[in-house]
């Protein structure tokens, strides 16, 4: 995770421009946009639902995050 990393979660920050939270994976070298959300936890469970689906029982521990 990137030391600019505003909210604590791999895969969603804080976009200054929108005033919102976004979320997004990387797949396969392929960023995917899941979209923007004004709750920060709303973004992150989207994140971690989505890594869920694409990954399964491979999925990365740093992806899991309990809100």
């Amino acid at each position: 995770m990137s030391k600019n990393n505003t909210s604590g979660t791999k895969g969603v920050c804080w976009n200054k421009k929108m005033n919102k939270w976004t979320a997004q994976i990387k797949i396969n070298e392929k960023t995917i946009n899941l979209g923007s959300y004004i709750n920060k936890d709303e973004a992150i469970n989207n994140r971690v639902q989505r890594a869920k689906y694409e990954f399964g029982e491979f999925i990365n521990k740093c992806e899991l995050v309990i809100t």
